[in-house]
Order: structure tokens, then sequence, then C-alpha cells
């Protein structure tokens, strides 16, 4: 799918806003109550399933391999890492399970995405 540059700009704007959205959520002592009554695991999964789309849209011109989910997976592990760090937050495997379940959520959407694709075509 080819996307125009504005389309790519915008993507990559978007998926910076949420890294730093998702940045401040992870390390703030500050308390969210709508977002913290939503069950910890499904923040988690949402959340890397947007970054994943946004980072794929972002940089159209690779595919949505190991080159993208690595350090998107970094990004997380990372996060996790500074938490153990903060008072206030503890560093989670599980966290980090939901992460990639995200990422995996993103692929399958895409996958999805295509046989739909092919099936309107055939």
């Amino acid at each position: 799918m080819s996307l125009s540059h504005s389309h790519t700009v915008l993507f990559r704007i978007l998926l910076l806003v949420a890294v730093t959205i998702i940045t401040w959520l992870a390390v703030t002592d500050h308390q969210y109550p709508l977002i913290d009554d939503i069950y910890d695991k499904f923040k988690h999964i949402f959340s890397f399933a947007v970054l994943a789309f946004l980072l794929d849209r972002a940089y159209p011109e690779t595919p949505f391999d190991r080159d993208k989910i690595l350090p998107l997976f970094a990004y997380g592990f990372i996060l996790e890492l500074i938490q153990h760090y903060l008072p206030y937050r503890v560093f989670s495997a599980l966290d980090l399970v939901a992460d990639l379940l995200g990422i995996m959520l993103y692929i399958l959407s895409l996958s999805l995405f295509e046989s739909l694709k092919m099936k309107r075509r055939g």
C-alpha cells in the first residue's frame, strides 16, 4: 500500500505523539482514574497495537518485520526498566508479554486485512 508523503509525515507525527503520551503514562506517579480503571494488560495490548500501526504507517517503505518489531519491543522493555527504578512503579514481565501481544494483534490484523482484500478481488 502506497501512502503519500503527507500521510507518511502525519503518521510519523502521530507516532511521536503516541510514544510521548505512553511514556508519560508509564513513568508518572499521577493517577488517571479513567485510565486506571481499564485493566492494565489490555492497556498494554492496545497501546502496542496502536504503536505498531503508527510505526508501520510512518515508515511505509519497509515491511513490518523484525526491523520494526524489535525497536518497538525494546521501547516496551526500556519503559519497564525505567519503572523498576521508580518508587511508585514496578518492572513486569507480564507487561512485556502484553506488549508483544499488541504487536502480534497488529500483525494478525494485517493478515486479516490482506485476506479480505484478496476475497474482494477474487
